[in-house]
């Protein structure tokens, strides 16, 4: 009897350490697959980056999503009283020594067509604000719009 029980501890303390050991290897295999996977966002990063300054070098690009505004280091997209403020910019520099320029701001809306059952929501540019005007807009939000 007390080598069925010495039998099964052994064994239990195999399993054990069998699953610590397993559990250590999968840490490490994520740890390395996320550091990969930052590396290859990196990548992406850059190369989209460096694609929308080849594209629209010195040329004016309306900042699309936050995503962009985060990649480029634009100004932020605002959103205000059913309409999405976005930053128009232009690209000028060379490649290594790249630079943006805030040219203005398109104010966007929504559109909804269709019934509430098939409902197509289209976006589109309803005006234009310079620079100037946009960074006060900026200043205002920052100040939570003081009189």
């Amino acid at each position: 009897m007390i080598y069925l029980n010495l039998g099964l501890a052994l064994v239990a303390l195999v399993l054990v350490v069998c699953l610590i050991l397993n559990v250590r290897h999968n840490r490490k295999q994520r740890k390395r697959l996320n550091e990969q996977l930052k590396q290859s966002q990196e990548k992406i990063d850059a190369l989209y980056r460096e694609n929308l300054f080849l594209k629209y070098q010195g040329k004016e690009y309306t900042v699309a999503s936050n995503y962009e505004v985060k990649l480029l280091g634009a100004p932020p997209i605002l959103d205000f009283v059913r309409k999405q403020y976005r930053p128009v910019i232009r690209f000028s520099g060379s490649l290594e020594h790249w630079k943006l320029t805030l040219v203005g701001a398109e104010i966007y809306v929504e559109d909804h067509i269709g019934d509430e059952d098939a409902r197509l929501v289209v976006e589109r540019c309803v005006n234009r604000i310079s620079a100037e005007e946009f960074d006060d807009l900026l200043y205002q939000f920052r100040l939570g719009f003081i009189d």
